[in-house]
């Protein structure tokens, strides 16, 4: 019998119509016991589910279940119960039988009828219980069918005839010699013996799911558990710079950076640390904050770096460095970050250094890439400030073009009639080539221009060159005109042309 279900369920697995009918063979057959049926219930179900006939399923098993005998109709409906949910949860196959036990008002089956119709939702847990109670039932069932009617404990005949019950204990002492038994040699069987494994029913087997290793880097960042990390370090840094320990306070902030690098709290503790070395350039009075923060910053976040962190130096620390750490630094940061939204504005500081510094050619060419288009505020002031470098060095067409492509392309109506206004005067006043030794300085191109030529008008009176004065103030009083000194120049302008001095006599 077990080699007929054997081949049977091969031929399922190929899918062989012949497989229903060994399977209903070895279901019918006389000498089956219920664990071969149990097998062969579950293969016609199986049969009959790849056949498309799951329809007539439950009368045709209700047929056969009982058609078996009594004592394996509880096995049968334990093993149509494991069946069906092996099978994607046919449950319902299961129902009219147990309302059909229901009618008979047994309270057992109204029971299971319950917990099948419970299990629907939820079909593990109650389909588990299910076949746990069928089983407990049918081997209770067997119990009593196997314990002599009529008899108790008591009724009961001895187990050994003619010994009668056991007399009182004697306690008196009696002596008695023990020997060890005799050593026995341990003799090891020919063959170990084969333990039959159980037999389950069969299920559906899903393919094995490959799971695929995260890889070590970038580490996975948590919003929460980055907020909670930050709200520690805040805190603990705060007590620290409150107690003197600067460096301890930088510590927190750089920890939480290269825990989560990428994310809002990196670059808030990025600000707080950039603070705290504002605060030690106040109390220094000198040194170099810019470099030291910028050295921290790429020590702390290595190789990859934060253009957003570096940025922030630039755009707090910029304005008292050294011309020449501030273009070393911002060379350093556009060959770092080439691509970075932050590179217009590092690009125009590093103009402004390098022009400090003497090197206005370089300035120039840095400025170039800025000013094609004109489309927003940091191009805006690169080309006024391109404007201006090229009007100093002499090149009036180059400065020209800058303007007028500056009145074209801009969005911003004001710059555009200052453009149109800084044209107008230097075609009426042409802008004679100036040294970079003559004039320096750095800033807002008004505040440049205007500190420019007021600082070479002065340089002509100097040299009593009255006239060269007037033409550079009256260039002045045609661009600046909502400049603070415009009335104190026209005043000089008056005195030069009246006495041929600046001074008040």
């Amino acid at each position: 019998m077990a080699a007929d279900l054997g081949a049977a369920e091969a031929a399922l697995a190929r899918r062989d119509p012949a497989a229903e009918a060994a399977f209903r063979k070895a279901f019918e057959a006389a000498d089956a016991t219920a664990e071969q049926r149990a097998r062969a219930l579950d293969g016609l179900v199986a049969a009959a589910i790849e056949g498309g006939r799951a329809g007539a399923l439950a009368a045709d098993l209700e047929q056969r279940r009982a058609a078996a005998p009594r004592d394996q109709q509880a096995a049968l409906l334990a093993a149509w119960v494991r069946s069906c949910k092996a099978r994607d949860g046919h449950l319902h196959a299961i129902l009219p039988t147990l309302e059909k036990d229901t009618q008979a008002a047994a309270p057992s089956a109204r029971r299971l009828l319950q917990e099948v119709q419970a299990g629907t939702a939820q079909m593990e847990r109650s389909v588990k219980r299910l076949g746990a109670e069928l089983a407990l039932a049918a081997e209770q069932q067997a119990r009593e069918a196997a314990r002599p009617k009529g008899l108790s404990r008591l009724t009961r005949p001895a187990a050994v005839p003619g010994v009668g019950p056991p007399g009182r204990p004697d306690y008196a002492a009696q002596v008695q010699t023990s020997a060890p038994p005799p050593r026995q040699r341990l003799r090891a069987p020919a063959e170990m013996p084969r333990v039959p494994m159980p037999q389950v029913p069969r299920a559906r087997h899903d393919a094995p799911q490959a799971v695929t290793k995260p890889p070590p880097w970038p580490r996975p960042t948590a919003a929460r558990l980055a907020a909670a990390f930050f709200t520690q370090a805040y805190q603990k840094a705060t007590e620290l710079a409150g107690e003197g320990l600067v460096e301890s306070a930088k510590a927190e902030y750089a920890t939480l950076m290269q825990l989560f690098p990428d994310t809002p709290q990196a670059q808030q503790a990025a600000r707080y640390a950039l603070g705290l070395f504002q605060r030690e350039r106040v109390l220094a009075q000198g040194g170099d904050p810019l470099g030291a923060y910028l050295q921290w910053i790429r020590a702390v976040l290595g190789p990859k770096g934060s253009d957003y962190a570096e940025h922030l130096g630039f755009r707090s620390l910029a304005a008292d460095a050294d011309p020449a750490v501030l273009a070393r630094e911002a060379e350093e940061f556009v060959k770092r970050y080439p691509d970075s939204k932050y590179g217009p504005s590092v690009r125009l500081q590093l103009a402004v250094a390098l022009d400090r510094t003497g090197a206005t050619p370089r300035a120039i060419e840095v400025l170039k890439p800025l000013v094609s288009p004109i489309d927003d505020e940091s191009r805006v002031r690169a080309a006024r400030i391109l404007a201006w470098l090229y009007l100093f060095q002499g090149e009036a067409a180059a400065a020209r073009g800058v303007l007028e492509a500056l009145a074209a392309q801009t969005a911003d109506p004001d710059a555009a009639a200052e453009a149109r206004r800084t044209l107008a005067a230097i075609a009426a006043n042409p802008l004679p080539k100036l040294t970079v030794a003559e004039v320096v300085g750095a800033g807002d191109p008004d505040e440049v221009f205007s500190t420019r030529i007021l600082d070479l008008a002065d340089q002509c009176l100097q040299r009593n060159d009255g006239e060269r004065a007037a033409d550079l103030y009256e260039l002045y009083l045609r661009v600046a005109r909502e400049s603070q000194g415009f009335r104190a120049v026209r005043d000089r302008i008056q005195r030069i042309k009246r006495t041929g001095r600046a001074d008040e006599e």
